[in-house]
């Protein structure tokens, strides 16, 4: 007896565990579709089989057929021209968005709906041109009417979704990754069309479609960078760094494009796209720079955050993508001391310290002596520019942490790093600082060593610098 069941039958106590079905009717409610029949039923049983519904044949004394066809094709007609107005005026309103939310407004479903609502009310037009139509005809007339304005619920349900900039966005995120997988050398127009939603909601200060979009980008620019070959997911960072940028003086936008190319960057260290992390942390220094340059302080300080986090996941996970974190808090610490921003220092101090903790990090975790000698690059740039502007707290942070990384460096054998830090630490003092000025920083850098034996690497490094240099800090 088992045997005889319809699979499909069978199934639901299994749909009904998983909530498949519970979900399923659930959104066919919320679309107005299972309203839509359950009406349309009712409607149904009303003209075919209700003893009380029988249209009597059109004659002088018995015109009513004939009112309730005219009356049908004049309400049909009127109700569609209503319908299509307000629709379309509602699109062209949303298209200030994107010229394409009028495009998604004449998709096929709803112009099939439009030419059935046509036929429901020329079909009581055409049985009034017959003598005597017949009954069956009228009730097939009859059941389209209520059938097309029933359908006007879900309609305009689906008409509010598909005209929504956020489901737009995410249409076009499905068709835009569904592009990347049959083309991976040519980017998807979808992504212009959402840099074209991200700026119009911009200017209409609406963050939350303008976070969706930025998102929704950095979803699209992880996917497209598999390796170092796929150009494409360059681009779309570059399209979320040139948002940032043109955004940048306002209090919002811009602390939201950095945080979505931290998330993005983050995902990429832990799938171990380093293509995707490399070309995400240039975006990050560039709008970071920008804001220092402007002396907007919540997105520098956001994009210091943002790098110190990334650069982190990077240095933990062995990725040499570190290097261009470390070269983007560079970056912004050069924008301040350039700018001679005072009310800046802080950030850029915050900057130097990650960068020198970062470049430790590396070299503890055994990167590549020559990649963490181009740290130690960065870092002695802003140490000298420090000390030729005078900046005490970025040239205390610089040194502090010089000294640090030349411990770190001693005890891993990393001779071109300790030649790095050496001429770094030379700086200061060709700037004509005195050495006994920077000795707390000596100090401070010895307390922070957490072993014995780093301390003793330190006492090394200092001893061996000392003797090269006739003296030392």
């Amino acid at each position: 007896m088992h045997a005889s069941i319809p699979h499909w039958i069978r199934t639901v106590p299994n749909l009904l565990n998983q909530g498949k079905l519970k979900h399923a009717v659930v959104s066919i409610w919320r679309k107005g579709w299972l309203l839509a029949l359950l009406g349309q039923t009712a409607a149904a049983v009303s003209i075919w089989w209700w003893p009380g519904f029988d249209p009597p044949p059109i004659s002088e004394t018995k015109p009513h057929t004939l009112y309730f066809l005219a009356a049908t094709a004049q309400s049909l007609a009127a109700i569609l021209a209503l319908v299509f107005t307000i629709s379309l005026v509602v699109a062209q309103l949303s298209s200030r968005y994107s010229h394409r939310m009028l495009a998604e407004f004449f998709d096929p479903l709803t112009i099939g709906y439009f030419l059935v609502f046509v036929a429901a009310a020329l079909m009581p037009l055409w049985l009034l041109g017959q003598e005597q139509p017949l009954l069956w005809a009228t009730r097939v007339s009859l059941t389209i009417a209520a059938a097309v304005l029933l359908l006007l619920v879900p309609y305009f349900l689906r008409f509010r979704e598909r005209l929504d900039p956020a489901s737009v966005i995410k249409r076009l995120q499905g068709k835009a990754i569904k592009r990347l997988k049959v083309d991976r050398e040519k980017e998807p127009e979808e992504v212009a069309a959402i840099d074209n939603f991200c700026m119009s909601a911009f200017a209409l200060r609406d963050y939350d479609t303008f976070n969706m979009g930025v998102r929704t980008l950095g979803t699209i620019a992880l996917e497209a960078s598999q390796d170092m070959r796929d150009t494409v997911g360059k681009g779309v960072f570059y399209r979320l760094m040139y948002i940032g940028l043109a955004t940048i003086d306002d209090p919002i936008a811009p602390v939201r494009v950095i945080v979505v190319l931290r998330d993005t960057g983050l995902q990429a260290v832990a799938h171990g796209q380093e293509a995707a992390e490399g070309w995400g942390t240039f975006p990050i220094a560039n709008i970071g720079a920008r804001a220092a340059e402007k002396g907007l302080e919540a997105p520098a300080e956001q994009a210091v955050t943002s790098l110190i986090e990334v650069g982190r996941e990077a240095v933990e996970h062995g990725l040499s993508v570190a290097v261009r974190v470390v070269a983007g808090l560079c970056n912004i610490a050069k924008a301040v001391i350039h700018q001679d921003a005072r009310a800046m220092d802080r950030v850029a101090e915050g900057a130097v310290e990650t960068l020198g903790i970062l470049t430790a990090k590396a070299i503890e975790k055994g990167m590549k002596d020559e990649d963490t000698q181009r740290m130690v690059w960065e870092l002695d740039w802003v140490c000298r520019k420090a000390s030729e502007g005078r900046i005490i707290d970025v040239l205390h942070a610089a040194v502090r942490r010089l000294w640090v990384i030349g411990a770190w460096a001693t005890q891993a054998g990393a001779s071109e790093t300790i030649e790095g830090a050496w001429i770094a630490l030379r700086g200061p003092e060709e700037a004509g600082i005195l050495p006994s000025f920077l000795q707390p920083d000596y100090v401070a850098a010895n307390e922070s060593l957490s072993t014995d034996e780093l301390q003793q690497a330190l006492i090394e490094f200092r001893e061996r610098y000392s003797g090269r240099h006739g003296g030392g800090s």
